[in-house]
C-alpha cells in the first residue's frame, strides 16, 4: 500500500482552489500519480474530483485539501496512464 508520507514534494501550482470540508464525510477521488504534498503547510494537491471516472479523465491539478481533513484512503480503480490508479479519500470537517 502506498503511504502519503512518500508523496513527492512540489511547489503548488498557481490558481489552485481549496476543497472546503463539510460536517459529514464526503468521498473525493484523485489520481494518486498526481497527488503531492506541500510540506510548507501540509496541504495535499491533486486533481480532486467527485467521481473516480472524473479523476481518471481530468488530470488538471487544481484543488487542495488540508491533510487534517483527510480520512480513510482506498484504491478504487485502474486508470490508463496512471501507475497507481484512482484513489478515494474521505474528507471531513475538522472539529476543534
Amino acid at each position: 500500500m502506498t503511504k502519503l508520507e512518500n508523496l513527492p514534494i512540489k511547489t503548488p501550482p498557481q490558481g489552485t482552489q481549496r476543497i472546503i470540508p463539510t460536517p459529514i464525510l464526503v468521498a473525493m477521488y484523485v489520481d494518486y500519480d498526481l497527488l503531492y504534498l506541500d510540506r510548507a503547510n501540509g496541504d495535499f494537491y491533486g486533481n480532486w474530483r467527485l467521481s473516480a471516472d472524473a479523476a481518471c479523465k481530468d488530470k488538471t491539478v487544481d484543488r487542495w485539501i488540508d491533510r487534517r481533513n483527510l480520512r480513510n484512503e482506498t484504491p478504487v480503480q485502474a486508470c490508463p496512464g496512471s501507475k497507481l490508479g484512482i484513489w478515494c479519500f474521505e474528507v471531513q470537517l475538522m472539529v476543534p
